[in-house]
């Protein structure tokens, strides 16, 4: 639900709301940490949306789009050298979106 509410550019407070129940019942699941950190992105949120990029990397595979979003919440966050090191990691890796 609140990835829907994310892609349909729905209620941001409700999917917000969505992504913290689903993070708390599963706290494993990294789809959910990765829509939780989109949400922050989404609402300017830097420091919440590089906590939950960081747990998400640290719950699944650490791929370059991950990281990619990881380095966007420290770029929101004003955290501008370590961004632009997970930026350069992402590349390293060969950055592409899941699919």
């Amino acid at each position: 639900v609140a990835y829907a509410l994310l892609e349909s550019k729905g209620d941001l407070n409700e999917a917000l709301r969505k992504a913290n129940e689903a993070v708390q019942l599963a706290p494993d699941a990294a789809a959910y940490w990765e829509t939780l950190g989109n949400i922050h992105l989404k609402k300017g949120n830097g420091e919440q949306a590089v906590q939950a990029f960081r747990t998400l990397l640290g719950k699944g595979p650490q791929t370059a789009y991950h990281r990619y979003l990881l380095a966007i919440g420290l770029e929101l966050n004003g955290e501008g050298p370590e961004a632009i090191r997970e930026f350069e990691q992402a590349l390293r890796s060969g950055l592409s979106a899941p699919v």
